[in-house]
């Protein structure tokens, strides 16, 4: 069954980070992890090509694994989301090697397969091997400053630009930081419109209206309100018990702010 897309405003969990239909929250919260996916991130990196091929064979198999795609991502995929045939057929590794990234590993070991083949694949399965490999090698890596992923710095905006985790986990970051200093999303906020097209209507409103993109959703947040700065209050967070089922979701005006509502596929997380 194809995906259909539906336009709505969303509501924050504080827990996970997620950005969601008001009336899914509750259900959410029974299979809500209690934090950001993207902490969970980094015990492997994604291999392609001939280093996959070779790196199944070698790899104790512990170390190896399969990659999981969401259905919306492979059924429906947003901008610079799109699946290569390569990715589908990729492989997920762990370092085989203590206090060695992956990602680093990772890049050794292609620059090894490049240079000298299968035998510096096994050299760099040891701590000694791997230290002699990067040092003769022209490995220079740069770390991200949002995720930590370590790259080369010819592939650093291409990562910025596609790569999943560090864009959810930038704009999470940001929102942790906007509801911090008293931003709350439309649901948190006493007689806040429930309606995009009442959000943009008013003055009042559409000034304290500000959005954050995420990869698959879009976070709608309002800044305190006058009375709430001068008297240093801010909205009391949102938790699954402030949203009602019974709850109007409006849907946006056919307007050029229709980017700030989430625009998803299927059912919501």
């Amino acid at each position: 069954m194809p995906y259909t897309k539906s336009h709505y405003l969303t509501v924050r969990c504080a827990a996970c980070e997620c950005w969601l239909h008001p009336r899914a929250l509750p259900a959410h919260g029974t299979r809500c992890h209690g934090r950001p996916w993207v902490a969970d991130v980094g015990g492997t990196t994604l291999v392609t090509g001939e280093l996959a091929e070779q790196l199944s064979r070698l790899l104790p198999e512990d170390l190896v694994g399969r990659p999981t795609f969401s259905p919306q991502r492979v059924l429906s995929p947003g901008p610079d989301e799109f699946l290569l045939p390569e990715v589908h057929q990729s492989i997920v590794v762990a370092s085989p090697l203590s206090g060695v990234s992956p990602g680093v590993w990772t890049h050794v070991a292609r620059a090894g397969l490049r240079e000298e083949g299968e035998s510096a694949l096994r050299k760099a399965m040891t701590v000694d091997g791997f230290a002699e490999l990067r040092a003769q090698l022209a490995v220079d890596l740069v770390e991200c400053t949002h995720c930590g992923q370590f790259l080369t710095e010819h592939g650093l905006a291409t990562h910025h630009r596609t790569n999943i985790a560090c864009r959810w986990g930038r704009a999470a970051a940001l929102v942790t930081d906007m509801w911090a200093d008293g931003r709350r999303d439309p649901w948190s906020v006493p007689g806040a419109p429930l309606e995009w097209g009442a959000l943009k209507a008013k003055v009042s409103w559409r000034r304290r209206l500000e959005v954050v993109p995420f990869p698959r959703w879009t976070a709608v947040l309002l800044s305190p309100g006058s009375d709430d700065l001068e008297t240093g209050t801010t909205p009391a967070p949102t938790t699954s018990e402030d949203c009602q089922p019974a709850v109007k979701v409006g849907r946006p005006a056919a307007d050029a702010g229709s980017e700030a509502v989430r625009r998803t596929s299927g059912h919501a997380s």
